[in-house]
């Protein structure tokens, strides 16, 4: 699923665009690749479900289609509960047990939330400060 994403990236980037035609021309690709991976499958099940229907026992063109379609989904929403929730569980359990991710008390936590805190709200009146500098100066 995204081996094909990546290497379609990396072609892009290979081939120098501009950067408002770069995330154009990934995503297309990517998506024709995609669309093209699926009705390509499908094309094959249906012309293979058309020659078995005749044979006894063998369920109808349209049935077998919805299964591979079923599959399909299946599939995607088994990799996505894959990768959404199984391996970041893992990673972090395995962060801890390596020491990378150290175990904080809940006033460490508070303290680390507020300084991130602090620092964003900083960021944002700076950057609000700037914007209006910037738009004093046009006029």
């Amino acid at each position: 699923k995204s081996l094909t994403a990546h290497i379609v990236r990396r072609i892009v980037l290979f081939e120098s665009y501009s950067a408002a035609i770069l995330f154009q021309q990934t995503f297309f690709r990517v998506f024709l690749l995609r669309i093209f991976a699926i009705l390509v499958t499908l094309f094959q099940t249906a012309q293979t479900a058309e020659e078995k229907e005749n044979e006894e026992g063998e369920a109808c063109a349209e049935s077998q289609i919805g299964m591979v379609l079923y599959k399909f989904i299946m599939f995607d929403m088994i990799t996505e509960i894959v990768t959404n929730l199984v391996v970041p569980a893992v990673k972090y359990r395995c962060g801890r047990c390596c020491g990378s991710i150290k175990q904080l008390s809940e006033e460490e936590e508070l303290a680390a939330l507020n300084r991130k805190n602090t620092e964003h709200n900083i960021d944002s009146k700076t950057k609000v400060d700037l914007a209006e500098f910037e738009l004093a100066g046009d006029s």
